[in-house]
């Protein structure tokens, strides 16, 4: 607490133009990317008028770009600290990403799309079914669930059902989000619209469970006992590691993204299988894999509490959102399903913030019509 408290002096005595130019770059170097994000964006959507400008995003842009530049400059090739290069690399993008927020106006009000009902946030809510087929409806205010001993309990230690089951199935609909730590101390946190079926106790020697939707894995290391991970066209072997997975059914593909670990995936088609490093995500298209080096910040962003737009096309954009409000949405001019964005979205904010972000970058309009929001291109 105290250590936010200290970033957050540091920057609105940023904003207040406490600091030189000079002293722009010790403040780059002080405050985390992830927290620097965080309190940009609150700037931003939490004030009437925002005090950051186009004048001091581009300040930090610059800065970091001369900092990258002295580096290169003063030393010599054999010994430049590439970690030190790597960060403020990170910086740079850090403030490209977030530039696409302050250089263009603040969507002031939904007025500005044409017709619509805004919707509330996700929020954090699931249901639990047993092997019996009973459902429990899960308490929303005493946390994520922990199964120990056979007994499945909330996180303050009260139980969240007294039935006994050999497996449960842990389910989030459109709008919700939870957590839940396995019988062996692995942490899982399911996106929107996911489903996590799980034993209570890992007796067998692999560790196995299956998941539908996107979830999120830390998985407890077990070398003796690989932890498994079933979905509908491929399983992924672990020992130790950290990991995004998305099997969302209207995207008609598996993305697997490893942040950290070593990860062993087999596709069920061809048996086919092939092995991950920390910064690849493969893709499982039908029968053919695509593997690639990405940012897996944004693959996981959704976890941090922020809707992801970088790189993003409109169409999985809408299914994102679509998910996060339990809302439908119909593309009308197909030729814009292709437009990418940049940025990112904080989770807490309503639909008509995430919309007015769209209309004004994409040149688009939002109208509903019997509970769909129709999307056609400003004329």
């Amino acid at each position: 607490m105290e250590q936010k408290k200290k970033f957050e002096s540091l920057f609105e005595g940023y904003l207040s133009n406490k600091y030189s130019t000079a002293d722009v770059d010790q403040i780059i170097s002080d405050i985390p990317k992830d927290e620097l994000r965080r309190l940009i964006l609150q700037e931003f959507y939490e004030t009437k008028e925002p005090k950051v400008d186009k004048t001091q995003v581009q300040r930090i842009v610059d800065n970091v770009k001369l900092q990258l530049d002295e580096i290169l400059r003063k030393q010599p090739k054999r010994l430049i600290n590439y970690r030190t290069i790597a960060s403020v690399a990170a910086a740079i993008l850090l403030c490209l990403s977030i530039g696409f927020y302050f250089l263009m106006d603040k969507p002031s009000t939904p007025s500005m799309i044409s017709s619509y009902v805004d919707r509330s946030p996700g929020t954090y809510k699931a249901t639990l079914t047993l092997d019996d087929g009973s459902k429990v409806d899960l308490n929303t205010s005493k946390g994520g669930l922990k199964t120990d001993d056979n007994t499945i309990s909330y996180e303050d230690g009260s139980r969240a059902t007294s039935k006994t089951t050999e497996f449960a199935t842990l389910v989030t609909p459109r709008g919700g989000e939870y957590r839940i730590t396995l019988p062996d101390g692995t942490k899982v946190r399911l996106n929107a619209a996911t489903s996590l079926t799980y034993p209570l106790q890992f007796t067998d020697s692999i560790r196995q469970v299956t998941v539908a939707g996107e979830a999120y894995f830390e998985v407890a290391h077990n070398a003796k006992k690989p932890f498994v991970v079933k979905s509908e066209q491929q399983s992924i072997t672990v020992l130790g590691t950290k990991f995004n997975i998305d099997t969302y059914s209207e995207v008609g593909k598996t993305r697997t993204t490893l942040v950290s670990g070593r990860l062993q995936l087999q596709q069920y088609a061809t048996n086919k299988k092939i092995v991950l490093t920390p910064g690849q995500e493969a893709t499982l298209n039908k029968n053919s894999w695509a593997v690639q080096v990405v940012d897996t910040e944004n693959s996981i962003l959704w976890t941090e509490g922020y809707i992801n737009l970088n790189k993003q096309k409109l169409e999985q954009i809408l299914s994102n959102l679509s998910r996060w409000y339990d809302v439908d949405f119909s593309i009308v001019d197909r030729k814009i399903e292709h437009l990418v964005f940049e940025g990112e979205i904080p989770k807490t904010k309503n639909l008509s913030t995430a919309l007015a972000i769209l209309e004004k970058a994409g040149n688009l309009v939002f109208e509903e019509k019997g509970g769909v929001i129709k999307v056609t291109t400003r004329r």
